[in-house]
């Protein structure tokens, strides 16, 4: 945690106390006390001071870790980053001034390789202009071959659209320069072709800008016509709206009737239909039960209830006939007894 309190010495308005912390910084980090990080470019800023013997011993260390492995390698991007970043206020001499230092270490080309698939990648992090002319300046510090320049046309559309911009074009003019020294034929003709593409998108980028001014400078003199158009716009979008009608789904009626199964009323008021009790035929009027007994006894078959209100009062009349018989002949049988 105490780290970046002894970077922040690196900027200490006393000459000695600058030195005496190059000079602790150098020990940690060489014998791997302390770890390298983004910091670093506090001590990259002391290349810049004004004192010469800061000055050699900050070079110095930056060879001794330039030979430790991959650590400058790892942690260079980070410093282009930092230093390029418009808060720090560092002017364009002094960060070109030290990464012309760095970038002569960077001797490998393996290290090459990897340096420009990074920096192509950190132009679409670029904010502002001078971040991208930082990056193309610090392209063009580095030894490129045919495996770097083949990275360099892969990722063009990386930085293709900051080609107008003629520091940055100036930039990988530098570096085309360096790629025709290739005495190969088929680099030659890579060359070639990625020099073609760098004029086309150079031009096409002029073009787009001069328009995009052009285009200002109109909005800039009739101003109105953009609020006039505006407004037209809303009201036909506000037409649309209102014609076109909104139409919501009706959900479909079930068309089959519920069998009823009870007869009680449900809760809530709503009525239902009773259960229907099977057809039994009514019972006539003047309907008289003695006489449907009687007319059984006398063998007499009953059809139906309707015939049988046709005939009731004839069989009423048939039974009283056949009563009345029977009581005249008791009657004789009892007088001949009698006699006897």
């Amino acid at each position: 945690p105490w780290t970046k309190h002894i970077y922040s010495r690196l900027c200490d308005p006393d000459s000695e106390v600058r030195q005496n912390t190059v000079v602790v910084l150098t020990h940690l980090i060489l014998s791997d006390m302390v770890k390298v990080k983004g910091q670093l470019s506090e001590m990259a800023l002391c290349l810049e001071d004004s004192v010469p013997r800061i000055v050699d011993r900050v070079k110095l260390f930056f060879m001794e870790l330039s030979r430790k492995g991959n650590a400058l390698y790892n942690i260079l991007p980070d410093i282009i980053s930092r230093l390029s970043d418009p808060n720090n206020n560092i002017s364009t001499n002094t960060f070109r001034n030290i990464m012309k230092y760095l970038f002569s270490l960077i001797q490998k080309d393996r290290q090459c390789e990897g340096l420009v698939e990074k920096l192509c990648h950190r132009f679409r992090a670029s904010r502002t202009e001078q971040q991208g002319q930082h990056l193309a300046f610090c392209l063009s510090q580095l030894n490129f071959s045919e495996r770097s320049l083949r990275k360099l046309q892969e990722n063009m559309s990386c930085y293709q659209g900051l080609l107008s911009d003629m520091d940055v074009y100036n930039s990988f003019v530098i570096i085309l320069g360096k790629l025709k020294k290739f005495p190969k034929p088929e680099v030659k003709v890579l060359v070639e072709e990625f020099e073609i593409k760098l004029k086309e998108a150079h031009k096409k980028g002029i073009e787009d800008d001069n328009t995009i001014i052009e285009d200002n400078e109109e909005n800039k003199d009739n101003p109105h016509e953009n609020d006039l158009e505006s407004d037209i716009g809303n009201n036909d979008k506000s037409e649309n709206q209102s014609d076109t009608l909104v139409c919501t789904p009706v959900p479909p009626q079930s068309t089959s009737k519920k069998r009823v199964l009870s007869s009680r009323k449900p809760k809530g008021g709503s009525s239902r239909k009773p259960l229907q009790e099977p057809n039994t035929p009514k019972q006539p009027e003047n309907f008289n039960i003695s006489a449907v007994s009687s007319a059984r006894r006398s063998g007499q078959k009953i059809t139906s209830l309707t015939s049988f209100e046709d005939e009731n009062n004839d069989v009423v009349r048939n039974v009283r006939k056949r009563r009345s018989r029977r009581n005249v002949s008791k009657s004789m049988v009892l007088s001949d007894s009698d006699q006897d």
